[in-house]
């Protein structure tokens, strides 16, 4: 079976060189070739898709209405819900099933467009900037992604054999440097490149200490702009709450340890940004790139400029498959009435919980306060 592949923000899930791979799917940030082949396809299978903000392009994404949800314990086929089926089996089923496909022609890839060569004396832009850090990129790297201007790194495309680490779907600000720490200690031998910005660096900086006690040599990329810029996108663009302390970020790995040998790189210039990457991995570099506090970065380096990364080949039939990392919990509703009463022996109020599973297997939507059976439809009428 041969079936194109377009993950939702999950990036080094799919071997980004496989013929068929359309690339990240993200509403209104994604590739076309990725919105084309997902929001125009007949027959879309969605496995582990957890639609918030941050994984629709601010709930921009447009999924066909007969998308079929599967998630860890149960399946959405339109308005129905089916529990306890489980991805393995959807997924052998899938395989096992759906007949094989052998003359679809694969995607013609053209790669990331390289745009125009910047002064080198120019101030860096995140347009440059992960221009630069495209070509930076190598087989086999594990890449950390911290909330914020960094998700500028899903419009990249990896190289094989790439791992990739971030908390994106729970939105946690500052887990990557902790995780960088822990990953670096399973994985000695292979390269690692934290993406981080200033703010949420401030969150864990203090695990940089400890990779340097243990002599790691990872590339930190921090962004220096001055606080929460995606925030400021949200709310309160000039407000004082959307700013950070301004740390002297590169000075820190001397700071945490005075005998270490790390590089550090103050970066104001595309020319600076150069000399940076051009520094050998034989110790911790630590790379701080001071930009622009108003200035997002949420499309692939190509296709903010207008040039597209690849075009898509005509499929037989136009279906997608949407990957995400999150494994979804198996849910049961159940009716709750909360009893409240005098406990004897303590003079106190206590709360007891009575919980009724559902009589069908089948629910297509939880319960809504204004449906029977509800919390406030249940006061003095159930027993």
């Amino acid at each position: 079976m041969v079936v194109p592949l377009c993950p939702h923000s999950a990036t080094a899930l799919i071997d980004e060189t496989f013929p068929y791979y359309l690339g990240i799917y993200n509403g209104k940030v994604s590739e076309p070739q990725a919105c084309e082949a997902i929001e125009a396809s007949d027959c879309l299978l969605s496995i582990g898709y957890r639609p918030i903000e941050v994984t629709t392009g601010d709930f921009t994404a447009s999924l066909p209405v007969n998308t079929i949800h599967a998630r860890g314990h149960s399946v959405d086929i339109g308005d129905d819900n089916h529990q306890a089926v489980t991805l393995r089996e959807v997924l052998t089923g899938v395989v096992d099933r759906v007949p094989q496909v052998a003359n679809r022609p694969p995607r013609h890839d053209v790669g990331a467009a390289a745009g125009s060569q910047a002064d080198g004396s120019a101030s860096l832009t995140q347009a440059a900037y992960w221009r630069a850090i495209q070509g930076y990129l190598r087989p086999g790297d594990v890449l950390y992604v911290d909330n914020g201007t960094s998700f500028a790194l899903f419009g990249l495309k990896l190289p094989p054999n790439c791992t990739f680490v971030g908390s994106v779907t729970w939105g946690s600000i500052g887990y990557s440097v902790g995780a960088l720490l822990g990953a670096l200690t399973a994985a000695p031998d292979r390269r690692h490149l934290l993406f981080v910005g200033d703010a949420s660096f401030q969150v864990s900086a203090q695990e940089l200490s400890t990779i340097l006690r243990h002599d790691h040599k990872p590339v930190i990329f921090l962004i220096d702009n001055g606080g929460y810029t995606i925030e400021r996108d949200y709310l309160g663009k000039t407000e004082p709450y959307n700013d950070v302390a301004n740390w002297a970020y590169a000075d820190l790995p001397k700071a945490f340890c005075p005998s270490a040998t790390a590089r550090s790189f103050v970066v104001k210039t595309t020319a600076d940004l150069q000399k940076a990457l051009s520094a050998p991995n034989d110790t911790l570099i630590f790379v701080e790139s001071i930009m622009d506090p108003m200035t997002l970065r949420l499309q692939s380096p190509a296709t903010a400029t207008g040039e597209p990364t690849s075009t898509t080949a005509p499929a037989v039939h136009n279906t997608a498959t949407i990957c995400s990392f999150v494994r979804q919990p198996r849910l049961v509703y159940h009716r709750v009435k909360l009893v409240i009463s005098r406990a004897p022996d303590r003079g106190r109020p206590w709360r007891r919980r009575a919980l009724r599973r559902p009589k069908a297997r089948r629910c297509a939507r939880p319960p809504t306060r204004s449906s029977p059976g509800t919390i406030d439809s249940a006061r003095g009428s159930n027993p």
